[in-house]
């Protein structure tokens, strides 16, 4: 069975980072920020789930990821499409997706709102919709 980790934005310090301890009577988050840790009321942040997958180069995949993954779209003339998505959770699929947002085709950047499946390629997570929403515009 795999670990159940999360990360956390701390929406007051505008950082993403990891989740030492949560507890639920207190309503509050030990996060770890460089070596310090400190506490956050449930109120200031927004908690990311570990995926349970990590990235082509090893790095672990939390919900609100900004992954880049590309497909082969055209494979008699081997071109190649870039997305971009958000990995979310799908409660309705019951498993992780990528909710694709943008893609890049040909030097042309088209906006799109899809979700495919997370699990089947090749990803690279490029950063998070929290410290790094401008990676998903045009």
């Amino acid at each position: 069975m795999k670990n159940i980790k999360f990360k956390a934005f701390d929406k007051k310090s505008g950082v993403v980072t990891e989740v030492v301890t949560i507890d639920y009577d207190q309503e509050a988050v030990c996060m770890r920020y460089e070596d310090d840790l400190y506490w956050v009321d449930f109120k200031d942040i927004e908690l990311l789930q570990y995926t349970g997958l990590k990235d082509k180069n090893g790095v672990e995949i939390y919900e609100g990821d900004i992954v880049k993954t590309e497909l082969l779209a055209d494979p008699l003339n081997n071109k190649k499409e870039i997305y971009y998505g958000i990995a979310t959770y799908s409660e309705e699929d019951a498993m992780y997706l990528l909710n694709v947002k943008l893609i890049k085709r040909n030097g042309r950047s088209f906006n799109k709102n899809y979700k495919t499946a997370l699990k089947h390629y090749k990803n690279e997570v490029i950063g998070n919709i929290y410290e790094n929403p401008e990676l998903l515009k045009q």
